[in-house]
């Protein structure tokens, strides 16, 4: 009992798959690299894949917005989503069902 305690506040870094969960990558994606720093560094500067998903949903409805605009069509709709687009449970907030088809 008196070893859990302890180890519950021995400080320590991140493992590169726990910094993978905090910028939202799916728990199967795979990583490929020789050193732990490449590791880091390479989670480190990737785009998140959820902001990569709203920042192309949000630029996709900007522009069918604009081309309704120009044509004079000014019922905006959402942007057409593959269902199988999302294979993981990190993206409870996408509901297939209001995809346009």
């Amino acid at each position: 009992m008196m070893w859990a305690i302890l180890t519950c506040r021995v400080n320590r870094r991140l493992s590169i798959r726990e910094c993978a969960r905090i910028q939202t990558f799916p728990d199967n994606h795979i990583f490929y690299y020789k050193a732990l720093l490449a590791g880091y560094k390479m989670v480190g500067n990737a785009v998140p894949p959820n902001l990569a998903y709203f920042l192309a949903k949000k630029i996709y409805s900007d522009l069918v917005y604009v081309n309704n605009v120009q044509t004079h069509q000014y019922a905006v709709r959402e942007p057409e989503i593959p269902s199988n687009f999302l294979t993981t449970n990190n993206y409870e907030e996408f509901d297939p069902t209001e995809v346009v088809a």
